[in-house]
């Protein structure tokens, strides 16, 4: 199933790499912008450069949070526009396991676009944010555990709504602007899911920390928030499921 799934991302990937190409294009624009805007303002503050590379590492985790948090929203709704979701409840396997395989897939080829995103904002700019993977990837792959479980949250209410368009787009400026939150000056946002993982990203692409920097109890509040989301997540799809099978909605659009 998660084979099939993420060959099922990779054809659409390389069927319409030109909207992908656009997408990533937009993106550069929009931060290209952003860092523009801001030079404006600020080009005499303190600590300048510093600043500039908290708006690039801040945009690059929106970009990979709102792709992991919406990517099974989308699937949702374009399976409804499609009239294909009927067909996933036919299939032996219970359907948010299928939705599972598909935004691990789209995030594995939307990684591939922020890549190339993340180097040309740096030879733009000169700003070249510190990266190690050793410290990054599991930090990363635990923190997605929780964003996968606000996706099942965003797919149970595409089941009922039907037409969420602006949802999605509302929930990405919402996670935009709670990404950009220093949690020092707002400590209770870590138990919101995600934000916790994205602050510990942020201290290692900015201040170069390691992963014997953080404590365990560190490593385990993250741990604890990601599995409590995750589960909440799929609970919450489970229960907008079986709304929509019981007022006979699944299907419509």
């Amino acid at each position: 199933m998660f084979k099939m799934n993420i060959l099922k991302q990779y054809f659409e990937f390389k069927r319409y790499f030109f909207n992908t190409l656009l997408e990533v294009i937009s993106l550069y624009i929009v931060l290209m912008g952003l860092l523009l805007g801001f030079s404006m303002v600020g080009g005499e503050v303190d600590h300048f450069e510093e600043k500039m590379e908290y708006v690039v590492a801040g945009y690059i985790i929106w970009i990979i949070s709102y792709t992991a948090v919406q990517a099974i929203g989308y699937e949702v709704y374009n399976d409804l526009q499609r009239g294909t979701l009927d067909q996933l409840y036919m299939t032996p396997l219970p359907v948010w396991q299928i939705m599972l395989g598909r935004m691990v897939g789209n995030v594995m080829f939307r990684i591939v676009g922020v890549v190339l995103l993340l180097l040309l904002s740096m030879v733009t700019t000169g700003i070249y944010l510190y990266f190690d993977l050793l410290t990054l990837l599991p930090i990363f792959l635990v923190t997605l555990i929780s964003m996968f479980g606000v996706g099942y949250m965003v797919a149970g209410l595409c089941l009922l709504l039907k037409q969420v368009s602006n949802l999605l787009m509302f929930s990405q400026l919402l996670m935009m602007s709670v990404i950009y939150i220093p949690l020092e000056s707002a400590p209770y946002l870590k138990y919101l899911p995600f934000i916790y993982g994205v602050d510990l990203l942020k201290k290692t692409m900015l201040y170069e920390a390691h992963l014997i920097d953080f404590s365990l109890w560190q490593y385990g509040f993250l741990a604890l928030n990601s599995l409590f989301y995750f589960i909440l997540g799929i609970y919450c799809y489970s229960l907008c499921e079986k709304t929509a099978l019981d007022r006979g909605i699944l299907g419509k659009y």
